[in-house]
């Protein structure tokens, strides 16, 4: 009996360690190194990007749809999709998403925006139109905006 209260103890706790699920979205430039990751073609035309990354625990999934915008409204002309998931490892407020073979960085500035970074985890500089930031999806209280 104290075997199984053991086992489902340690299930519960590896269940519940790696913090609740996290929802980001927004719209970016196509930059190089954000290809590269999403396995997006150098040669296709790409106005913009739009993410929604969910972060939970050591996985992440991420779908994008990108393109040419459409005059005169938020979408594509030329919509083109990707969506997979991986392994993701935080440390401190770094994220680190790992998807077969490609590796790509984001920095958590608060609970509720992330930044994507270069290669050499270097803030990515977006455009007049365009950042580099995700917004939280469910954003928390002006309290938890700043970390203590």
């Amino acid at each position: 009996m104290k075997n199984i209260f053991a086992v489902l103890t340690f299930t519960l706790f590896c269940v519940f360690a790696h913090g609740k699920e996290r929802a980001y979205q927004g719209s970016t430039p196509a930059h190089l190194a954000v290809r590269e990751f999403l396995n997006i073609s150098r040669t296709d035309s790409i106005d913009f990007i739009r993410w929604k990354l969910v972060l939970n625990g050591i996985h992440f999934e991420l779908s994008c749809s990108y393109g040419l915008c459409q005059p005169g409204t938020n979408g594509f002309s030329n919509e083109k999709k990707v969506a997979f998931s991986g392994n993701l490892k935080k440390q401190e407020h770094l994220f680190e998403l790992r998807h077969q073979a490609t590796v790509f960085y984001i920095r958590e500035i608060n609970n509720n925006l992330v930044h994507l970074l270069d290669k050499n985890r270097q803030l990515l500089t977006g455009n007049g139109g365009w950042s580099y930031t995700l917004n939280n999806v469910s954003p928390g209280s002006y309290k938890e905006f700043f970390y203590p």
